[in-house]
């Protein structure tokens, strides 16, 4: 696979992860698990770039604290 291929999925994954007016919740949820995904099967890919890293940090750190407070 070449690494174009993957930037790109990582550059859309974390475009649709974002709060965009565009993006339903729907969308992002599948764009953040796009991104684990990619994480998972591809760390080094993921690790070189500290702001993509740090990028998804935040998203799923969002994500998590929206879900907590919306429970209560």
């Amino acid at each position: 696979m070449g690494a174009g291929i993957l930037d790109e999925w990582i550059d859309y994954a974390m475009e649709t992860a974002s709060e965009d007016y565009k993006n339903t919740q729907d969308i992002r949820i599948v764009g953040l698990a796009l991104l684990v995904e990619v994480w998972l099967l591809f760390p080094l890919k993921i690790e070189e770039n500290e702001y993509k890293s740090n990028n998804i940090l935040n998203l799923l750190n969002k994500v998590i604290t929206i879900s907590y407070y919306d429970s209560l």
